[in-house]
C-alpha cells in the first residue's frame, strides 16, 4: 500500500476549508476576443453550492469535466454547457481527481484515492466506468496528456513535486525537473496547429518570484517564460498563445510578445467571487472555467 503524502496534505487543506464560510466552486465565461483584449461574459457557477468542487477541464468545446463532492464523496462530473445539466459520471468507494481525456482513446484518467489512503492514476469509460490502474509507482499528483501512450505529471518525491514524462506501455517514467508547481500545459503552437507536444510548460519553485517555464523535452533545454503574479501558481495557455492566471478575485493575461507585463483582463469581486486558483480555456478558446471561493451571503444563480 503506497501512502500520498500529496493526498494527506491535500485533504488536511479541504477539511480546512470545509470549516470556513466559503467552498471552492467551478464558474464558466463565455469568451470574447480582440484584436485589442479578452472580454468575459458573467461568470456562471457550473457545480454544487457548497463542498469541494475544482479541477475543470474542458473535454471538448461543449462539456467540461471536473471534481466535484457530494455527500462527502468525490466524483468525476461532466457540465453540458449547451444544456446547462450536470452528469455525475463515478460513484466508487474511493474518490476521484484531476480529471482529463486521454487523447484518441474516449477514456477519462483520473486520480483516484481509495479509503486505505492508497493513490494512483486510473482510467475511465467516458460514462464513468472503471477501466484500470494506469500508473501507482510513482504517485501522481497532476498529469496533461500528449497522446495515447504518453504524459507529463507532477510526481511525488521527497515530500515535493518532480516533473516526469511517462510511457504508459513500457510503464517507465523520466524524471525531467524537480520543485515544480501543480500547473502543467502543452505549449500552443497557434490556433491552427493545436499544441507542440515535445514542449512542457510548468511552474519553477526554485527561486523566488517563482517562474513559469518551458522545457524541450527532446533537448532538455528550457527557458523562462515569465515569473508568476505573485502568491499564485495555476495558469493556463489560450489557443493564441497567452497565458492566464488569477490572483484574489483577479484574473490577469500575459502575452509573450510583449514580456514582463500582466495585464488585468477582469475583476470578479463585483460578483462576489476571490481567491482564483484553476483556470481553463476550452480548445477553440470560447469558453474559461475557473475555480473561485464566495462567501455564503455572495449568492448567484
Amino acid at each position: 500500500m503506497k501512502i500520498s503524502l500529496f493526498l494527506i496534505a491535500f485533504l488536511a487543506y479541504f477539511n480546512a476549508l470545509r470549516c470556513q464560510t466559503s467552498f471552492s466552486q467551478v464558474y464558466l465565461c463565455q469568451v470574447f476576443d480582440t484584436d485589442q483584449s479578452i472580454q468575459l461574459t458573467a461568470p456562471e457557477l457550473i457545480s454544487e453550492a457548497s463542498g469541494y468542487n475544482n479541477q475543470p477541464f474542458f473535454e471538448s468545446d461543449n462539456t467540461v469535466l471536473f471534481a466535484g463532492t457530494r455527500n462527502g464523496q468525490t466524483d468525476i462530473v461532466r457540465y453540458s454547457i449547451s444544456e446547462k445539466v450536470k452528469e455525475w459520471l463515478t460513484n466508487t468507494t474511493g474518490s476521484e481527481y484531476s480529471p482529463q481525456s486521454i487523447p484518441n482513446q474516449n477514456h477519462i484518467a483520473a486520480i483516484r484515492l481509495e479509503t486505505n489512503a492508497e493513490q494512483f492514476l486510473a482510467s475511465y469509460t467516458t460514462t464513468g466506468t472503471y477501466i484500470k490502474t494506469l500508473v501507482s509507482d510513482p504517485i501522481i499528483g497532476y498529469q496533461v496528456w500528449v497522446n495515447t501512450n504518453e504524459m507529463y505529471a507532477a510526481i511525488l518525491i521527497d515530500d515535493g513535486l518532480s516533473l516526469a514524462k511517462h510511457h504508459i506501455d513500457s510503464k517507465k517514467a523520466e524524471v525531467l525537473d524537480n520543485q515544480i508547481g501543480r500547473s502543467l500545459h502543452l505549449r500552443p503552437a497557434g490556433k491552427d496547429d493545436d499544441f507542440m507536444p515535445n514542449y512542457i510548460t510548468y511552474v519553477s519553485k526554485k527561486v523566488l518570484p517563482n517562474q513559469i517555464v518551458g522545457l524541450d523535452v527532446t533537448n532538455k533545454k528550457s527557458h523562462f517564460i515569465v515569473e508568476t503574479i505573485e502568491n499564485s501558481e495555476d495558469f493556463c495557455w489560450t489557443p493564441w498563445g497567452q497565458i492566464i492566471m488569477g490572483q484574489g478575485s483577479k484574473l490577469y493575461i500575459f502575452d509573450p510578445s510583449v514580456p514582463d507585463r500582466w495585464t488585468l483582463v477582469q475583476d470578479m469581486s463585483p460578483f462576489g467571487l476571490t481567491n482564483i486558483t484553476r483556470v481553463t480555456v476550452s480548445p477553440s478558446g470560447k469558453y474559461f472555467a475557473f475555480v473561485a471561493e464566495r462567501s455564503t451571503n455572495n449568492k448567484m444563480n
